[in-house]
């Protein structure tokens, strides 16, 4: 089995390593020259770009951001089955509203 790791930041390590664990080939895509999975384990990472010509792959990146929303896309363009992430119930909990410092009116 193979799975596509959509960014390798440093968040992104234990998820590697249980893949590694149970046999599952990673395929890292990445496009950062300091890309911490690359430089942690000598990987090789392909380009965003080229994630349309992994046609077979399931795509996945464990944290919710931009390689979660690539991932997702990729999975339903592609018709694979899997659950796409549902941020309604996160969005209602952690409300930017609330977060909100009033004095500066910037979001913390």
């Amino acid at each position: 089995m193979k799975i596509g790791l959509v960014t390798g930041g440093r968040w992104h390590n234990e998820p590697y390593l249980f893949l590694k664990r149970n046999n599952i080939k990673v395929i890292l895509f990445d496009d950062s020259s300091k890309c911490f999975l690359k430089k942690k384990y000598n990987l090789n990472n392909y380009k965003l770009k080229s994630i349309k010509s992994f046609k077979n792959i399931k795509l996945w990146s464990p944290c919710n951001d931009l390689g979660s929303a690539l991932s997702d896309y990729y999975n339903k363009i592609n018709s694979i089955n899997v659950s796409t992430r549902r941020t309604n119930y996160f969005n209602k909990i952690f409300d930017k509203e609330i977060f909100l410092n009033s004095s500066t009116n910037k979001i913390i």
